[in-house]
């Protein structure tokens, strides 16, 4: 085994990179009650963080998937893991709307779109400009909104925190991501495309840790969730089977191997998403019930996971028959 695993574990450190920060946002941005786990929560939680993670960067890979529509699909895989192994918001079907598709299904997906296009930026070592600005003060408007008003919605069983803890650790966190890689830049030398892909006995180990989860979380299980969970998996899985390109073009090849992050440019992307996040948590609230600015934004993100499934279908229905009219069928 342990021949086997030698000249693999610098692969692990991108796969721990992405771990993180796939947890910061799936933990701290999308609040989960973060702040009444235990050490020994965070570990699990952690460890199927690195599962997750080195699963779908795997897939990515494995499928080629080079565009923004099959993301989306794998963001879903994402959503819908999260749902029934950490929050079980996606086989809880007292409130079907909340439970699976505003959670899993919307904040969970919009969580992973966040996550990896800061790895990706971060691995490319771009530098930040006004687009990523803006998105980091959107983000920032969005997360305050979320964290002041998502514990007061029916059927929400957690506390709601405080802005100035909360912004600290989530500070932190932020930054000890764009800080990570340059712990372990000598151990990188050279990587390529296939070194993503994980060999039979790492699958062993990830399917192993994401299996022994799920028969933990049986007993907390509600069967129809998981049977409605599992149909939605199957349903994106096989669209991102089958629209599988023929070039081997994937979304990691531009950062293959990973570059150091431009950590000061991280830094300043922080600074619009505190002011507007401080901005979103103390807006005035309302003697009626939940304002409007904080509905805007649930309404938005149960629109998304309603409407996105259905339409990226629609868009790669119409993209293969396309191909195919194009090669003569």
């Amino acid at each position: 085994m342990i021949t086997l695993l030698q000249g693999r574990w610098p692969y692990w450190l991108p796969r721990l990179h992405f771990a993180w920060l796939l947890l910061v946002f799936g933990e701290l941005v999308a609040w989960q009650n973060a702040s009444n786990h235990s050490v020994l929560d965070w570990l699990a939680v952690a460890l199927i963080y690195v599962a997750l993670a080195a699963a779908l960067l795997d897939g990515i890979v494995r499928l080629q998937v080079g565009d923004w529509r099959r993301l989306l699909l794998v963001a879903g895989v994402f959503g819908l893991g999260h749902g029934t192994l950490i929050s079980l918001a996606a086989v809880d079907t007292q409130d079907l709307s909340l439970e699976l598709i505003f959670r899993p299904l919307g904040v969970q997906v919009l969580m992973f779109l966040l996550a990896f296009g800061s790895f990706r930026l971060l691995s490319r070592g771009d530098s930040t400009g006004p687009r990523e600005l803006a998105l980091a003060a959107l983000t920032g408007l969005g997360w305050g909104i979320w964290v002041r008003w998502f514990p007061a919605l029916e059927g929400v069983n957690i506390s709601s925190p405080g802005f100035g803890s909360s912004v600290a650790s989530l500070t932190i966190m932020l930054v000890i991501g764009a800080v990570l890689p340059h712990f372990w830049r000598f151990s990188i030398e050279k990587m390529e495309s296939d070194d993503w892909l994980l060999s039979p006995l790492e699958w062993g180990a990830v399917g192993g840790v994401l299996g022994v989860t799920l028969l933990l979380r049986t007993g907390y299980v509600d069967a129809l969730g998981l049977t409605v969970s599992i149909s939605i998996l199957l349903i994106i899985g096989v669209m991102v089977v089958f629209t599988r390109g023929a070039q081997r073009r994937h979304l990691l090849a531009s950062f293959t191997p990973p570059n150091l992050p431009r950590v000061l440019g991280w830094v300043l992307l922080l600074v619009p998403f505190i002011a507007l996040g401080g901005l979103g948590y103390n807006l005035p609230d309302s003697n009626q019930g939940t304002p409007w600015h904080a509905n805007l934004l649930f309404g938005m993100i149960a629109v998304f996971g309603v409407a996105w499934v259905p339409l990226i279908s629609l868009l790669q229905g119409f993209s293969a028959l396309v191909q195919l009219s194009r090669e003569g069928y």
